[in-house]
């Protein structure tokens, strides 16, 4: 399972029973579990992933850098320069 540095702080040592909210990636050569801590980060998650170029991996990594509310927020003012912040994100 995938997780961001946040949900793996927040679930932290795994000796037991854990819960995550989670996204079933499928592709033709590959099954991946996606995990979160909060509902509102599986959901940012399946947004970003519905966008044009934005894959899982991508996602993941935007949801490294930046939490739910972070992102709403970049997005409702267009502030480019914070997404860009991410590893792998530009302009375009």
């Amino acid at each position: 399972m995938q997780v961001t540095p946040s949900t793996s702080v927040t679930i932290g040592e795994v000796d037991g029973e854990v819960f995550v909210h989670t996204h079933h990636a499928v592709r033709e050569d590959s099954e991946t579990l996606y995990g979160f801590a909060t509902i509102a980060e599986r959901r940012v998650f399946e947004s970003l992933i519905s966008a044009h170029g934005v894959g899982p991996a991508l996602g993941l990594a935007i949801l490294s850098v930046h939490g739910p509310d972070a992102l709403r927020r970049a997005v409702a003012e267009d502030d480019v320069a914070v997404l860009c912040l991410v590893p792998g994100v530009g302009k375009k």
